[in-house]
This record gives C-alpha cells, structure tokens and sequence, in this order.
C-alpha cells in the first residue's frame, strides 16, 4: 500500500517545494487520474476494480503531457547533452510506443547550433533535420495540468 510518506519528502523545505499533486485524465476514459508529484518521482494513480492503483510511476525529470503522454528531459555533461524520450501510454498505463532523441554540444560553446552532433532514434542526423523531427515532441505542452502544492497540515 502506498502512503504519503512513500511518495513526498518533509522536514526539507526544498525538498517540499516538490510535493504536488493534479487530478488529469490520462488515459482518455473521463475520469481523471491522481497524479503525486515529488522530488524523486510521480505516481500516476487511477482506480482499478474499485481500488486506487498505480497507473505509472515516472522519473523526476519527465513531464506530464496534456496528451497524456510523457517527455523525459535528462541534461548530463562530458560533453554537454540532453537527451530525451518521448513515451506514449495505453489506457491501463503500458508503453506503447517510445523515442528517444538527443543533443550534444560538442564544441561546449554553451549553444546547440550546426556544428554539433544529434541523434534521432539512433541515427545521426544535422540540426536542421533534428528540429524537424523532434518539434512534435518538444512543442506538446502540460499547460492543462493544474498542480497544488502538497503541505502536510
């Protein structure tokens, strides 16, 4: 059974910054799911046969979509890089479909431009043909998930 203390940090204020929760219908039935939100993870919940279960459990540096869909954004460095990938969810919270993009700033000149290298689904490709590819991706918003902060009382 998961409790609150599984899921959010206190006695930390960063770290309860973090602690938020959005009821969004992820999955597309009408119902909106509970989305708990932390500094290490966030639980997707929905109820299962009359019982709260987990729908997805997702990494601290994804992002929730409007679609219902998720982009995980991670920034790593030597060299600079982000890599991404963009996950698509059946309606019992299965992937059902994943792609993972990335950019690397190989002359660390604090930019992504031309002269450096990206990858979209493991091909190389230029920059041109990446922001192309990825702009689908990249430019899905979570502007309809509406997040309160979490304070134990």
């Amino acid at each position: 059974m998961l409790t609150v203390n599984d899921v959010y940090i206190f006695g930390d204020k960063v770290m309860e910054e973090f602690n938020k929760y959005a009821f969004y219908d992820m999955n597309g039935d009408g119902i909106p799911e509970l989305l708990l939100w932390a500094s290490g993870s966030c639980y997707i919940l929905t109820i299962n046969d009359d019982e709260l279960a987990i729908w997805l459990d997702v990494y601290h540096y994804s992002r929730v979509l409007n679609s219902g869909n998720i982009l995980n954004e991670v920034e790593n460095a030597a060299p600079n890089h982000i890599t991404y990938v963009y996950t698509i969810f059946d309606f019992n919270g299965n992937e059902k479909f994943s792609i993972e993009f990335a950019k690397y700033d190989d002359d660390e000149n604090g930019k992504y431009d031309k002269d450096d290298t990206y990858y979209f689904d493991g091909v190389i490709v230029n920059k041109k043909t990446w922001d192309k590819l990825t702009k689908r991706y990249l430019n899905e918003t979570d502007d309809k998930i509406e997040w309160m902060h979490y304070k134990r009382e």
